[in-house]
């Protein structure tokens, strides 16, 4: 973290001082958390477990289940994977030919559906192949027909605990009586646990386990954020290889079909190399347009365009991983007043020596899960 100054940890450094000290000097060793924060992306919170509710429309797509293989164009009872795709009187589609039928009922999975409606595609066999697709078109309702059935979309409730950072900075009232080596010694030791706060922060956010039921060595009772490697499990696409620009397509594929046209994607040091290469030419390289001490590398994608950040974190075994996280889903939700700070001198009244602490009190929610991924396994482009 070569850009942090020792100058600019003296005197008081309240939540507002250290945000900007982080956004400017340190946001490469805290891309996630700097990002969300330069978005506007944190709230406070008064409780320790903060929970939050998503909602999507059903989905529009499924199957036909005709495992006999037996429909034809003449076959208007229809069995398909999910029932609740479809309603009475809503529109079906028949990917495989196009032909368009209005669903009358609907029982369970099976359909009562009028063919070849409009004349656009004639009612065809091949509509109804096994396993061939289908999807909601939309209401269709007929002159004069009653009003339709609510349809209720029911919210998914998720959850997360805050966590508490605290990371003290001593010196002795001997080492403030005699010379040192730096200028300000008490400063440079502000930063040092800076850096080391920091950096607990945002690998909680990425490797955390989330709980609340663990004390610590004096039995007080500690609660652990989860960070994304726990909570993301939709969309986890295991590469195992070497990583072509249509291998990652199909990867962003379920992601971009939830939440925003645009996300990041936090890189390890090996898919960072894989997407330069499998973009060389076609990527966009821009500075500070998210946090002031990030370089962004943004590439456009099949399904939504994705910026490029690298993640100091994911090394080693965590190299070839892509995160890929909706910024307008994941937020920072805080305890009031304990985003990252300095309580200065909190040492024992007649102590000889001083003793600050950095303090932070957070966790990461993110939304709706379905619309992040978690790529890894990359080994090189191809």
């Amino acid at each position: 973290m070569a850009n942090l100054k020792v100058t600019d940890f003296t005197g008081p450094l309240d939540r507002d001082v250290t945000q900007e000290i982080i956004l400017v000097q340190g946001a490469d060793e805290m891309p996630i958390y700097s990002s969300l924060i330069a978005r506007g992306q944190a709230r406070p919170t008064m409780a320790e477990k903060v929970e939050w509710s998503t909602q999507s429309l059903d989905g529009r797509r499924t199957a036909i289940n005709n495992a006999p293989d037996n429909y034809d164009e003449n076959t208007t009872s229809i069995v398909v994977d999910d029932g609740t795709v479809f309603y009475a009187n809503s529109l079906i589609l028949f990917e495989a030919t196009g032909e368009v039928g209005l669903v009358t009922a609907v029982a369970t999975n099976t359909l009562t559906v009028v063919r070849g409606v409009g004349s656009v595609v004639a009612a065809a066999a091949g509509s109804v192949a096994d396993n061939a697709n289908v999807q909601c078109v939309g209401a269709a309702a007929g002159e004069g027909a009653p009003k339709a059935s609510a349809r209720n979309y029911d919210p998914t409730l998720d959850h997360n605990y805050l966590q508490t950072f605290r990371d003290t900075v001593g010196l002795t009232g001997r080492m403030q009586r005699h010379g040192t080596l730096t200028e300000d010694e008490r400063a440079r030791l502000r930063r040092t646990k800076f850096e080391d706060h920091i950096r607990s922060i945002e690998r909680s956010i990425v490797f955390g386990a989330r709980s609340s039921g663990v004390t610590d060595g004096s039995g007080n009772r500690v609660t652990t954020m989860g960070g994304i490697l726990q909570h993301v499990t939709t969309n986890v696409d295991d590469v195992a290889g070497t990583m072509s620009k249509a291998r990652l397509d199909l990867a962003l594929r379920n992601p971009f079909a939830y939440g925003s046209p645009e996300k990041f994607m936090f890189c390890g040091t090996l898919m960072l190399e894989t997407c330069n290469q499998l973009y060389h030419g076609a990527m966009q390289v821009m500075s500070g347009s998210v946090a002031a001490g990030l370089t962004i590398r943004k590439i456009f994608t099949s399904h939504g365009t994705v910026n490029l950040i690298p993640h100091r974190a994911l090394v080693g075994p965590h190299a070839g991983y892509g995160l890929v996280v909706d910024p307008a889903q994941a937020e920072i939700r805080y305890s009031e007043g304990w985003l990252p700070h300095l309580k200065a001198d909190i040492q024992t009244p007649g102590t000889d020596a001083v003793e600050d602490e950095w303090r932070s009190e957070l966790c990461l929610t993110w939304g709706m899960e379905q619309a992040h991924a978690v790529i890894k396994g990359v080994t090189g482009a191809t």
